[in-house]
């Protein structure tokens, strides 16, 4: 019986060749010359442009072209759409450091008697925070339709409607979100926390250099018994973006989060929405997507050190409802949604 579900794996493996290909172009400025160039170029154009040897960019140009990534017309190449063009160029930077990883994820996969992986490596910490900058992750428009309901329902449910509050942006990165609520909500204190210090650094940096005074930020070891000792009931809200699923020690966070939030607080977790069931994966794009990403990184950080915990994107959906409601906290349906549905957005609160 054929199976319609089966994908052209050689299609697969040449389109990922060429993502590579791509992935220089970007690199070595091939993509921003042709990107910022307002009318086509030639190959020499843009080798004295970019400042590179004109034989290799003949040879990239060939390659994006034949691909259909690049459009030629009259010896003069140009994109023929510029912003998918940018993401999706700079999302293929993330191969070359997939495949630094290769020694390390080859090592512990092989590994059959206990679980044991690595931290993120900076690269990948740097390309996350560059991502979400680039993109419209975490942006005022982003936080209208993702934040700002949950924070209202917060205060219409603890009845309340107080002049300053306090949010917990756990695993800030290099603060993207943070900076938004601290704009949207000039009345809130916001806190930002990470493991990553040169994320921290630039955070605290650009928050002196625009006198941004209602956000403050902190690098974080392991499970921040420095951080937890003296917040208790301190939090209003507490905000995880891609995060939950990476904790080697989940249990000992969420232990952590009913300590500092207020009673009744709220947690807001995003994480790629995977099926717990494998299954109902097959074609699924969230999937396909993510979980290359789960497998080089995010899984193996999971299981970085004790008690290598292991979730990783693969985790899935309905497993962590199960999980969230196990450690305390009870999963709460905005606006009639259907909780049980896979979805970026998990709002959850302290029981009281």
């Amino acid at each position: 019986m054929a199976d319609d579900t089966f994908c052209d794996v050689e299609k697969m493996v040449n389109d990922g060749l060429h993502s590579m290909v791509l992935a220089i172009g970007y690199k070595v400025g091939i993509v921003t010359v042709i990107m910022d160039s307002v009318e086509p170029c030639t190959a020499e154009e843009i080798s004295i442009k970019a400042n590179l040897n004109k034989r290799y960019v003949e040879e990239w140009l060939i390659c994006m072209t034949a691909k259909g990534v690049v459009k030629i017309d009259d010896g003069k190449y140009y994109f023929p759409n510029k912003k998918q063009i940018r993401e999706a160029a700079f999302i293929s930077t993330m191969l070359p450091i997939f495949a630094e990883c290769f020694p390390n994820l080859e090592n512990v996969m092989k590994n059959k008697t206990e679980n044991k992986g690595y931290p993120f490596s900076q690269k990948a910490l740097v390309w996350e925070g560059q991502y979400k900058e680039l993109s419209s992750f975490h942006d005022v428009t982003w936080l209208e339709y993702n934040i700002k309901p949950v924070i209202n329902a917060y205060f219409i449910d603890r009845k309340i409607n107080a002049e300053t509050f306090n949010i917990l942006d756990f695993g800030c990165g290099y603060g993207k979100l943070a900076f938004s609520l601290a704009k949207t909500y000039s009345n809130g204190l916001i806190w930002g926390v990470d493991i990553d210090e040169v994320a921290i650094d630039a955070c605290r940096n650009k928050a002196q250099k625009t006198s941004c005074s209602n956000v403050f930020f902190e690098k974080i070891v392991g499970n921040m018994p420095d951080f937890w000792k003296d917040k208790h009931d301190k939090f209003d809200i507490i905000i995880m973006s891609d995060v939950l699923h990476d904790l080697p020690d989940p249990n000992t966070i969420m232990a952590n989060f009913r300590i500092i939030l207020k009673p009744g607080g709220y947690v807001i977790t995003f994480d790629p929405p995977v099926y717990s069931d494998h299954k109902k994966n097959v074609g699924y794009k969230d999937a396909i997507e993510f979980m290359p990403y789960s497998l080089f990184t995010c899984l193996p950080n999971s299981m970085s050190q004790k008690p290598a915990i292991g979730h990783g994107i693969g985790w899935g959906f309905e497993d962590k409802l199960k999980y969230i409601e196990s450690q305390g906290f009870q999963v709460l349906a905005l606006d009639g949604e259907d909780v049980k549905f896979p979805k970026w957005r998990i709002v959850f609160k302290k029981s009281v």
